[in-house]
This record gives C-alpha cells, sequence and structure tokens, in this order.
C-alpha cells in the first residue's frame, strides 16, 4: 500500500528532499572534487613552478568558484538532513571543520613549498651586492635589503633581497635559473627540516580532513538512499 501526503507527510517531503539532494550532488560531484584538487595543488605550486602565473591563475578562479559549488552542493543535503535528527550535530559541524581544515592543511603545504623553493626548483647561487637597508613599513621590526646581481646574463637592480646584509657588501641568493628575477633565501640544514617539517603536517592535516569528507559523503549518501528506497518499497 502506498504511503499518501495524509498518512505521513513528512515521509514525502524527506523523499523530495532526498532526491534533489541526490540528483544536484550528481550533478556537481565531478566539479567540487575537481576543483577541490586544484586548489589544493594550485596554491603550492605557483610559488615553485616555473608557470607560476599560470598555476596562480589557476589557484585563484579555483577558489572563486569552488565556493559557489560547494555551497550549491550543501544547500539541498542540508535541508534533507535537517528532517533527521541523528544527523543534525554532524551537519553543523562538518562544513567549519572542513573548510578549516582545508584551509590549514593548503596553507601549511604553501608554506613549505616556499621555504623549500631551492630543491623544488632548478635554481642557481648567486653573489648579491647590497644597496641599502630599512625597515619595512607597517611590518614591526623587520629588516629589508634591496640590492642587485647578475644571473645567466641578466642583470637585475633595485630588488629586494630574500636575506638581509649590510649595506656596501655582499650576500649569496639562490636565483631561478628561467627567470633571473625571482631569488631565494639558500637552504640549510635548518630550513630544510622546517620545510620538511611543515610539508608532512600539511599532508597529515589534508588528508585527514579529506578523509572525514569522504566518510562523511558516503554517510550522507547512505541515509539519501535510505530514504528513497524506503519510499520506494512502500509504494509498492
Amino acid at each position: 500500500m502506498a504511503i499518501s501526503e495524509q498518512d505521513d507527510g513528512g515521509v514525502l517531503t524527506a523523499v523530495r528532499r532526498a532526491r534533489t539532494a541526490r540528483m544536484v550532488r550528481r550533478v556537481l560531484a565531478l566539479p567540487f572534487w575537481s576543483l577541490l584538487a586544484l586548489c589544493v595543488v594550485a596554491w603550492p605550486m605557483a610559488n615553485v613552478s616555473s608557470h607560476d602565473r599560470a598555476w596562480n591563475a589557476a589557484r585563484i578562479l579555483g577558489t572563486v568558484v569552488l565556493v559557489p559549488v560547494a555551497l550549491a552542493r550543501t544547500v539541498p543535503t542540508s535541508r534533507f538532513l535537517r528532517l533527521r535528527a541523528r544527523d543534525s550535530a554532524a551537519r553543523r559541524s562538518i562544513g567549519c571543520v572542513v573548510a578549516f581544515g582545508l584551509f590549514l592543511g593548503t596553507f601549511l603545504l604553501t608554506v613549505a613549498a616556499v621555504v623549500l623553493a631551492p630543491a623544488l626548483t632548478p635554481t642557481v647561487a648567486v653573489t648579491a651586492s647590497v644597496t641599502e637597508c630599512h625597515y619595512g613599513p607597517g611590518r614591526g621590526n623587520t629588516r629589508e635589503c634591496t640590492g642587485s646581481w647578475t644571473a645567466d646574463g641578466t642583470a637585475v637592480g633595485g630588488r629586494t633581497l630574500p636575506v638581509t646584509g649590510v649595506p656596501g657588501g655582499t650576500v649569496r641568493i639562490m636565483v631561478r635559473r628561467d627567470d633571473a628575477y625571482a631569488a631565494f633565501t639558500p637552504l640549510t640544514g635548518g630550513r630544510q627540516a622546517l620545510g620538511a617539517g611543515l610539508g608532512v603536517l600539511g599532508v597529515g592535516v589534508l588528508g585527514a580532513v579529506l578523509y572525514g569528507l569522504v566518510m562523511h559523503t558516503r554517510r550522507v549518501r547512505r541515509h539519501i538512499n535510505e530514504v528513497i528506497t524506503h519510499q520506494g518499497l512502500s509504494d509498492r
């Protein structure tokens, strides 16, 4: 016997919301996961790849597009989960936890890429001349130096140095082989350890968050299918 709306309007409402949520999630599954992967990869890659402009555009565009896609995917799911009291706590918390975890993990990987840039991209050691040093505006006691160097026949002047020195003196820096204007701080044992530690921590955070997101996605999909299947059996 079929369940009429007068007998159980709540069941029919749950089924309608479940079907809407399933349709939206299926349509947006590929864009959501693709944009998520693009954002995670593009942010650190923009700091070490020779195609940094392309990666920079990809990370900005990917992040801007991911937000509305994620919201469009979440809204019908949240409307469905509101009818299932046992999932209300998870519905409220998973979004904030995942968003913060993805931001933190990606941020750690990006910082690790910046620290380890000389090891992740082809560079050459160059001696730079220090022109002047001053304290950067709005940056407290952070001291900045400008100088000049020559890399692969290209003379670069009036650029901010990645390290500090004494005006009139020289410092050693690392310059990217395919871009004489991209300078990095030389790697030391301490910086290598710091970069590696940040990278491992970032991978760990991202792994934990993505695992939680996948488990949440599977749980939501199971609940949606249970409601739709239950109604289908009741209609027979």
